[in-house]
């Protein structure tokens, strides 16, 4: 099952009715149930949101439809991420295809500096002298790389 991390607002009548809050969740995590969706935890936050709802779902679908119908009681808003496991990531992560600067920037050096991926693909071919810092470091002609297998 996927997890999810849930973002939660009071709406203003939300707001007005907070004393009730801690049935609603009670009853949310009850209807939750019902869908397949094991509510892991419920938090209630001081900040820019009211509380975080940590859950897994079986889908997407699950998960959206679970979120609906929490919002259409008009008490809360919410916004749902998709949270991965370190387990989860180092696979998604085996999948990326890297880029890498294959310019030469002096007489006999040559730029090999690894991009993670590219701010436009019209930019793929363009040659500069240099390099931008920020998350995408080299605007030179790049070449696509696959990252070297680790042995399993």
């Amino acid at each position: 099952m996927a997890t999810y991390v849930t973002l939660v607002k009071f709406t203003e009548e939300g707001v007005k009715k907070a004393k009730d809050t801690g049935k609603r969740a009670t009853d949310f995590k009850a209807a939750a149930k019902k869908l397949g969706i094991e509510v892991r935890e419920q938090f209630w936050c001081l900040g820019a949101y009211d509380g975080v709802i940590v859950f897994d779902a079986a889908d997407d679908e699950t998960a959206t439809a679970a979120m609906l119908s929490l919002s259409s009681q008009d008490y809360v808003t919410t916004q749902t991420m998709r949270a991965f496991t370190a387990a989860e990531m180092s696979k998604i992560l085996g999948r990326v295809t890297y880029l890498r600067c294959v310019v030469a920037t002096g007489p006999e050096t040559v730029c090999r500096r690894t991009i993670a991926r590219w701010p436009r693909s019209s930019s793929i071919g363009r040659e500069t002298r240099g390099h931008r810092p920020g998350p995408f470091p080299c605007v030179h002609r790049a070449r696509r790389l696959r990252p070297p297998r680790t042995p399993t």
